[in-house]
């Protein structure tokens, strides 16, 4: 055996140290190859845990999360309001009647139109196109007046009377009709009653050589209303269907 001495590992090459002449070399070059499978698969095993195209997870911060559970709240208050507002409306349309549309008299479709006084509180047809007046004390609240022929006119008036007082407390509807016919010099034709939306009134038709008279008294919310058709008895013919329609449609109540 030879001992080797300092000097000479230290002089000596990496080749005389792992004895690569011959046999040592090919140990040397096994290693190596061993070294390079081995950081191969390290790098495998590094990059399958990793995914290249992997998002990376951002965790909020708290100011971040502050912001997030505000905008849940508000949404789940939102939501919440909604589905009780929508609740609520379900319930109350199931106890309101449908609205009904006011139709105008039959056959006067494009020949009348709807007018309602909100401070007097009633609603008529009235003629279209005829002149409008509006409230001449004791005469009228509002009369309509045929352009061709002024004689053809309608009117409302309305009265104050004693509080509670109702369309019975005028009489008997034909005592009334008898009464009118006599103050205005003419005959009675004819007189009924009615009830409409609860309220009672009066329908009286009177005639005379020069002019024919269609009218509806009734008292209600302290007030008489009259709504009086005109006409020249020669005319009433031709416009009885129009003013018996107007007439017919007057409701002392809105």
């Amino acid at each position: 055996m030879v001992e080797m001495t300092g000097a000479a590992f230290v002089g000596g090459s990496a080749a005389n140290v792992w004895g690569c002449g011959g046999i040592g070399a090919r140990i040397c070059r096994e290693k190596t190859r061993h070294d390079q499978r081995t950081l191969h698969a390290l790098r495998m095993a590094t990059t399958a845990q990793k995914p290249q195209n992997e998002t990376p997870r951002v965790v909020p911060d708290a100011s971040e999360k502050l912001e997030l559970s505000r905008r849940e709240v508000l949404h789940q208050a939102v939501t919440t309001t909604f589905s009780g507002a929508l609740a609520a409306a379900l319930v109350i349309s199931s106890d309101v009647e449908p609205a009904v549309a006011v139709l105008p008299p039959s056959g006067l479709g494009g020949l009348v139109e709807m007018y309602k006084d909100i401070p007097k509180g009633f609603s008529i047809f009235r003629p279209s196109g005829w002149n409008q007046f509006d409230t001449l004390p004791g005469e009228y609240d509002v009369k309509w007046q045929d352009v061709i022929n002024p004689i053809e006119m309608i009117t409302v008036l309305t009265t104050p009377v004693s509080k509670g007082k109702t369309t019975a407390d005028l009489g008997n509807v034909e005592d009334v009709g008898k009464k009118l016919a006599e103050s205005r010099g003419g005959s009675l034709i004819s007189a009924s009653s009615k009830t409409v939306e609860n309220v009672e009134i009066y329908v009286i038709e009177l005639a005379s050589e020069r002019k024919h008279q269609y009218l509806a008294l009734s008292v209600a919310k302290s007030k008489l209303y009259s709504a009086t058709a005109n006409c020249p008895a020669n005319r009433w013919n031709k416009r009885e269907k129009l003013l018996r329609g107007c007439i017919d449609s007057f409701i002392p109540k809105l």
